[in-house]
């Protein structure tokens, strides 16, 4: 009762009250929506929910209100619930005969640490605010330097598919086609004034390539999604204390992207083809993260799901109607401004009094100050709570980071049974080669040749271990892979009489198999210890154990 009738509090209490119902509206609506609703209508869903929570505060003042009246129990019972260790004493209120100062003592006492609680409370909110607007600031002030590093395209050819791309997706807009040297991924800014910044190594990229990556950046400007994801940062940085406001946020990038996906492969880009751009896109993106208010095309973290949606043939990739996106706008409209114009009262429901061995003591001398002593005591002690739950809300905030990738890989049937060709990416090499599918942990035939879907298999060598996460689709896979060294393998190495290997040797060795079967080969044949430069570059070149073996019994050194 105290709190929810505290003419300071209470406002506050509600305005989390009404940005919960409305995400937990929009939950509900989609969890109800039809499994196969499009990218986009989903992104519209949580964008119209930021939107209505963003103007929330504004509409809930000028908008004719509604009471909605709650009864809760009096204050005045609830004194039972305070121990008589806290009950003052008349010797502490003073004596008879001063009684009648005593109110204003006692009640001055308890306003110092309400007003300070307040204060402190205030102040927690307000620092959430002032870290994420100079947050924003900066990532403004990072794409303002950014663009201007970047040069503009004039190459013929870049600018005539960038013309045909902006007449198949519809943007009739002046969008900037520019080219930079400090990222290697591709980027839209701005929303005003539009801007695609492609990496320079794009000028080694297909035209297949080229279409695909500009079809996927023009969506963006077509959809304004700058100006989306700047809504969402400042609904964010208003209600920072909220985690399910930061996990709407996140929601709306995962679905932005899939409606750009659908919009490139609807303007005509082959599925698969653009299934393996993304993966390449997003490999070379590495751990480098993007600008907050810009817009990327592959980020690691959403690379198993958008390379599904790319490869389901069955899947919704249509915009919705015009109709549809006015009923939606006006539906939110009606539900925000509802909810926005509830007017909570709370009244003291009349209750029994509460069982005689809860009450307080009562004694002769007990008067009103007592009682007004009592009750600011148990405002005090509520209010206390308000920090520590300010304090909790800052510690469920949702970080938000990117995955560093080192590699890609593909694999795909041989003619020889039970045996693959498994093809890995790095930055400065790529090589592929025929393995065993036993050699593949995790990995079964029945993988390869079934329905598919994601997968995630291992191969272990002495130097350490790579791990593949991807996707199957009849046969052919493709996915990221990380390399986990064996902390052992130096020691063991030394022991062996070998110099220690440094981590990118050992990576190395890893990658090409050279491992103790192939040193204790050359031990055994009667060689000296070469460098652990000459075993890589031994590795590299496609030595191996048997082949030393097999050289030494034809009477061959190497």
């Amino acid at each position: 009762m105290t709190l929810w009738t505290d003419t300071t509090v209470a406002p506050v209490l509600w305005l989390l009250v009404k940005a919960s119902a409305l995400l937990g509206l929009s939950a509900l609506v989609a969890i109800l929506l039809p499994r196969r609703t499009s990218a986009a209508a989903r992104h519209a869903l949580w964008i119209g929910t930021l939107v209505s929570l963003l103007f929330l505060p504004m509409v809930a003042r000028t908008i004719p209100e509604w009471r909605l009246t709650f009864r809760v129990l009096p204050a005045t019972p609830q004194r039972a619930s305070i121990p008589p260790a806290y009950e003052p004493s008349a010797r502490q209120l003073g004596s008879a005969g001063s009684r009648a100062d005593t109110p204003s003592v006692a009640l001055t006492a308890v306003e110092a640490p309400r007003s300070l609680t307040y204060l402190t409370a205030a102040s927690i909110y307000a620092a959430g605010i002032v870290v994420l607007v100079m947050y924003w600031l900066a990532q403004q002030w990072h794409v303002r330097r950014f663009m201007s590093t970047a040069t503009v395209v004039d190459d013929r050819n870049w600018i005539r598919v960038f013309s045909e791309c902006r007449r198949t997706i519809g943007v009739s807009r002046s969008v900037t086609l520019l080219k930079s040297r400090e990222r290697n991924v591709p980027m839209a800014f701005g929303t005003r004034h539009p801007a695609i910044v492609i990496p320079a190594v794009a000028d080694t990229w297909d035209e297949d390539r080229r279409r695909a990556v500009l079809l996927h950046e023009l969506a963006h400007v077509a959809r304004f999604d700058c100006l989306t994801q700047s809504v969402a940062l400042a609904t964010c940085a208003l209600y920072w204390f909220h985690p399910a406001v930061w996990w709407v946020a996140r929601r709306i990038r995962i679905e932005r992207e899939l409606a750009c996906d659908d919009r490139a492969i609807e303007a005509g880009t082959e599925p698969r083809e653009y299934a393996g751009h993304l993966l390449e896109i997003a490999y070379s993106l590495g751990g480098r993260r993007a600008p907050a208010l810009a817009v990327c095309m592959a980020r690691p973290r959403q690379l198993e799901g958008r390379m599904l949606a790319a490869l389901d043939g069955a899947r919704n990739r249509r915009l919705p109607s015009l109709r549809i996106r006015i009923a939606a706008v006006a539906l939110v409209v009606v539900v925000g401004a509802v909810v926005a114009a509830a007017r909570p009262v709370v009244t003291a429901a009349e209750e029994a009094p509460p069982a005689a061995s809860r009450q307080w003591p009562v004694s002769s001398d007990q008067s009103p100050e007592v009682d007004a002593a009592r009750s600011a005591l148990e405002q005090v002690k509520a209010i206390a709570h308000l920090p520590v739950k300010a304090v909790r809300a800052v510690a469920s905030l949702a970080a938000f980071a990117q995955e560093n990738v080192p590699g890609t890989w593909e694999i795909r049937p041989t003619d020889a049974k039970g045996m693959v060709h498994l093809r890995i990416v790095e930055l400065n090499s790529s090589s592929g080669t025929n393995v065993s599918i036993e050699q593949l942990e995790g990995l079964s035939g029945a993988q390869l040749t079934g329905a598919g879907g994601p997968v995630q298999f291992k191969v272990r060598r002495d130097a350490g271990t790579f791990t593949f996460e991807g996707v199957i689709r009849n046969g052919v896979g493709a996915g990221t892979f990380t390399f986990f060294a064996d902390p052992g393998f130096p020691n063991e190495m030394v022991k062996r009489g070998f110099a220690r290997p440094t981590a990118g040797e050992q990576y190395q060795m890893a990658r090409h198999d050279i491992g103790f079967a192939f040193v204790n080969e050359l031990t055994k044949q009667g060689y000296g210890k070469p460098q652990t430069s000459e075993l890589v570059r031994a590795g590299q070149h496609g030595v191996e154990a048997a082949y030393v073996r097999d050289m030494a019994a034809l009477g061959y050194r190497l």
